[in-house]
């Protein structure tokens, strides 16, 4: 692309509101937020800077405040040009709610021209922070590091006073404040440069276009009943607090002084987690005196961590019911959304049966004492509502999700025919799974085998051990409390090998990719095929070698600086360079057939799901959130089976992949 067709441009601001708790437009949109500083450059042109306080300085100062300001108006002139910032959504929030009021521009960008570094890093599978990205790629242009106290004293109000320092009593330190904002230019703009390749082009062009959609619409929530629902759990938290304190002699904060009480009465862990204190919970059998168990039970209650969404949602709520910027793009490695401050992948499962009927009560105002009447905990009633709190304010909501996408795709992927051929006749998978590793007639199957025939199909399709089967089992029916379900160690090792045998392409295909993606470590530039659907191929891009594995919509999945490491034995590991399973460090990462084989499952997901909700929004759906396989969307009064038709209207590539859809019209957030 045409440089001179491309703006590179960066916010420094304040907002009395924490970004990291509301999210970038909640932030921006605080009547009390501005914006301090902004730096914009077009092509290699030297950034120019704008200062709020630039009408107090000379001449200099103030002409270069209008030439930026001439260069941000050229571009939001000229459809054709690209705005680029790291952490887009950011600068997108910051120029919806403040342009007008800070710079007196009249109009902003239109939501199509921005795009995104960072984005770019999560496609390269590379650090998403400018700091650690520009020291990745060993830039010469670097994060200025300076920045941090700079932004803690001119963008954050101290804690203790609300204020921040005024441009005008630290001039100096604000001058390098700008010339960090113009340094953070010159680094994204070399990572512009350096990432070129991963720029979105058709159908991932497609998918980053819907995205800015989706976020800048937001996701509408009942903040009635939020604030309802916040009192109760304010109320509730007040006195299990007071009566833990009755009990124990201390709050409930005190950890170690409390883990010492407790253990005094006999409590049989070292610790307080949550899921520690589930487990002596279900015990029932450690203390002492029924009020130490009332004592552990109280403490249960107030590290309920699920209602804590609540508040979320009306911290991040900007003033008219929308919490906007929930979805981050490519967030998972494979290219699926992650989500960011509501969290909607991760919500809580009901406890409850009657969601429908708490959920009523607290929109009509119900007070603790009455959600403790019908459901006992009143934060665990709350917490099994907290999906039903996503709510338009006047139309219905359209709820659709894909049924055993992954299974599915899995299968196909590896060319495992007769089961396809059973989701092409409408079998049941889970029974079919069942009946085999029971040796049963299907229409003899239990609920409890039907279970085991479930996880077994959901899976087993990645490699899984016997014993990870079996802990992953038992972590199901503690979690989601699963009564009449028992799965014992050699069940595990049935229903493995079981899977192993009837489903012999999926396992050939594990062995395929861990074959194919060495022998591409061992010869870069040439392709190996896993299957007919995969291959891989060690590419070069500026410098950085990366390990790609083309899935069939032609989209790759890359690992960078991928290598083939020694381990005991004399055997070697597929490692490549990325982020720690379970940390915020980063290093060399093992992977293996199986998991090859499960990234390129979930990248074909991610691009049927994208696929499917581009084409829900050319239909005229206005998609509201996309969370894992399920999409949700304003009802207009079409038919659902005409979203569920837009979800499964797969492309050419896909063409002869059994996918289903099924939907619902609902009043609010109801599926997990």
């Amino acid at each position: 692309m045409d440089p001179n067709c491309i703006i590179h441009l960066d916010y420094e601001t304040t907002s009395p509101l924490d970004l990291r708790k509301v999210g970038a437009y909640k932030y921006a949109s605080d009547p009390l937020a501005g914006i301090l500083l902004m730096s914009i450059a077009i092509g290699d042109e030297p950034p120019l800077l704008w200062r709020c306080d630039a009408d107090f300085l000379g001449a200099d100062e103030v002409a270069e405040n209008k030439s930026a300001i001439d260069l941000l108006r050229h571009g939001m002139d000229d459809r054709s040009i690209e705005f680029w910032a790291h952490n887009a959504q950011f600068e997108i929030a910051v120029t919806r709610y403040r342009m007008q009021k800070d710079l007196l521009v009249p109009t902003t960008p239109h939501l199509s021209q921005w795009l995104c570094t960072a984005a770019l890093a999560r496609r390269a599978a590379l650090p998403a922070s400018l700091e650690k990205l520009a020291e990745t790629l060993g830039l010469p242009q670097q994060k200025d590091k300076r920045g941090s106290a700079l932004i803690r004293k001119f963008s954050i109000p101290n804690p203790k006073t609300g204020e921040v320092v005024s441009p005008f009593d630290d001039p100096e330190g604000f001058t390098q404040f700008g010339e960090y904002c113009r340094q953070d230019v010159r680094t994204e703009r070399e990572i512009h440069k350096k990432l070129a390749s991963f720029i979105p082009t058709g159908a991932i062009r497609e998918t980053w276009e819907l995205d800015k959609k989706v976020n800048d619409r937001g996701v509408p929530v009942n903040v009635g009943a939020l604030k309802n629902a916040q009192k109760i759990i304010d109320v509730v938290r007040a006195e299990y607090t007071e009566e833990f304190r009755e009990i124990v002699g201390l709050n409930p904060t005190q950890r170690d002084k409390v883990l010492a009480w407790f253990k005094s009465f006999g409590y049989p862990y070292d610790n307080m987690q949550a899921t520690t204190v589930k487990n002596a919970l279900s015990l029932g059998t450690w203390a002492d005196t029924p009020e130490a168990y009332r004592a552990l039970q109280l403490k249960s209650y107030l590290s309920y961590a699920a209602v804590t969404k609540v508040s979320t949602m009306l911290s991040c709520e900007c003033g008219d019911g929308i919490v906007r910027g929930t979805l981050v793009y490519h967030g998972a490695g494979p290219g699926r959304w992650s989500g960011r401050l509501i969290q909607t992948q991760n919500l809580k499962r009901p406890d409850i049966s009657d969601t429908d009927v708490a959920y009523s009560m607290i929109c009509e105002g119900a007070s603790a004492e009455g959600l403790a009447m019908c459901f006992g905990n009143p934060l665990s009633a709350v917490a099994s509502c907290i999906r039903h709190f996503i709510q338009h304010p006047t139309d219905l909501l359209n709820d659709a999700d894909y049924s055993a996408i992954e299974a599915r795709i899995v299968c196909w992927l590896a060319g495992q025919e007769d089961a396809l051929q059973e989701y092409r006749d409408g079998v049941d998978a889970y029974v079919s799974m069942a009946s085999v590793i029971f040796n049963k007639p299907r229409e003899k199957i239990t609920a409890m085998e039907r279970w085991v025939g479930k996880q077994t199909v959901l899976g087993c399709g990645f490699q899984m051990s016997s014993a990870r089967f079996y802990d992953q089992c038992i972590e199901l029916t503690e979690k989601f409390n699963i009564k009449g379900i028992s799965v014992s160690p050699e069940l595990a090792d049935l229903a493995v090998g079981t899977f192993r045998r009837i489903r012999s392409k999926v396992v050939n295909l594990w062995y395929d990719c861990d074959r194919a993606a060495r022998e591409a470590i061992l010869s870069p530039g040439k392709v190996f095929s896993a299957g007919e659907k995969i291959n891989f191929q060690v590419v070069t891009k500026e410098e950085v070698p990366y390990l790609a594995m083309r899935l069939p919509a032609g989209r790759c999945i890359v690992y960078p600086w991928p290598k083939l490491e020694n381990k005991a034995g004399g055997k070697t590991n597929i490692t490549f360079f990325g982020q720690l399973p379970g940390k915020s460090a980063w290093g060399r990462v093992s992977t293996y057939g199986g998991k090859l084989v499960e990234n390129a499952t979930q990248g074909t997901a991610a691009d049927i799901m994208a696929n499917g909700a581009v084409n829900a929004e050319k239909a005229g759906f206005e998609i509201l959130t996309l969370i894992h396989d399920q999409a949700l969307a304003r009802h207009d009064g079409r038919p659902i089976e005409e979203f569920c038709n837009c979800l499964t209207d797969l492309p050419e590539w896909a063409k002869g992949l059994p996918i289903d859809a099924e939907g619902q019209i609902t009043p609010y957030y109801v599926k997990g």
